[in-house]
């Protein structure tokens, strides 16, 4: 049963952090297409920051949750 949720737990956080790449690229090519101006290409950054930062405060949320579930497994499974 620990392989098995540590294998769950692997390919969880590579898919969270897989989607959070291309997000996070889509978001910044999105902002940025076309904005030639020095305001506007400062503007694009600041949003591109923000919303970086609260994908890790999810991402961060997600790691803490699921490290709750892998001790739980671990004690589980050591009983």
């Amino acid at each position: 049963m620990s392989v098995v949720a540590a294998v769950a737990v692997a390919v969880s956080l590579i898919g969270i952090f897989a989607v959070s790449a291309v997000v996070i690229l889509l978001i910044f090519s999105a902002l940025t297409y076309g904005s030639t101006t020095k305001r506007a290409k400062i503007r694009a950054h600041k949003m591109l920051e923000e919303k970086l930062l609260r994908l890790l405060r999810r991402d961060l949320k997600i790691l803490e949750t699921e490290e709750v579930v892998w001790e739980f497994l671990k004690d589980t499974s050591s009983r």
